[in-house]
């Protein structure tokens, strides 16, 4: 069973990364939604995401500081569709097979990439392992489901919409939303909501926030 104390554990382990971090993405800077620029704060001072000369329509979403090394996920707009991105020091590079890049995750050597390809009329989860693409078997027509990813011990831990995979497996469904996920010292930790209230689960446990 989860434990309060364990939930403050948790909860200061999260504050304390992104204290100690300091740093922002962005994708809407200064009103220019048509035009969206995206940019980074590191210790209140902008940097601006560029993908070559370009500057203008380009999203950033998730941001991963390894060692001296900075990581954004993100996507730029083209006029024939969505195209995914991943700065690494702010050099972009695409990422080929899927169109929006949500959130990077960074273990020593390993980059990996969760985000959503586009289909005909529904989007698909895919994460990417150094480049390399991987999809995962389900699909919804809803833009507005975020997936999340977490890696440890080799193993890769998605959440998106309503599932939670690992390894590219399914482990768990819950009767909800889920929106991130965490592992500490082997537990697995999904947040989401579940009617309308903030939920967290710990593997088929779930607590009411």
């Amino acid at each position: 069973m989860i434990t309060y104390i364990n939930m403050k554990k948790i909860i200061f382990y999260f504050t304390t990364i992104i204290v100690a971090i300091t740093f922002a993405a962005c994708c809407y800077c200064e009103d220019t939604y048509s035009n969206p620029e995206a940019a980074l704060w590191k210790n209140g001072e902008r940097q601006d995401l560029r993908y070559g000369k370009r500057s203008k329509n380009l999203f950033a979403n998730s941001i991963f500081v390894y060692g001296n090394d900075l990581y954004v996920a993100g996507r730029k707009t083209t006029e024939v569709g969505y195209t995914a991105l991943l700065w690494k020091n702010g050099k972009a590079q695409s990422l080929q097979g899927g169109n929006f890049a949500k959130s990077v995750f960074v273990v020593e050597e390993d980059i990996y990439v969760v985000g959503l390809s586009v289909g005909l009329g529904y989007f698909n989860p895919v994460y990417w392992k150094n480049g390399v693409v991987h999809r995962l078997t389900d699909k919804d027509e809803n833009l507005y489901y975020k997936p999340s990813i977490f890696v440890s011990n080799n193993d890769v831990y998605i959440v998106w919409k309503d599932k939670v995979w690992k390894n590219d497996e399914v482990i768990q469904t819950v009767e909800g939303q889920v929106t991130s996920v965490f592992v500490y010292k082997g537990d697995v930790y999904v947040a989401g909501a579940e009617n309308n209230k903030a939920t967290v689960w710990k593997c088929c446990i779930n607590l009411i926030i």
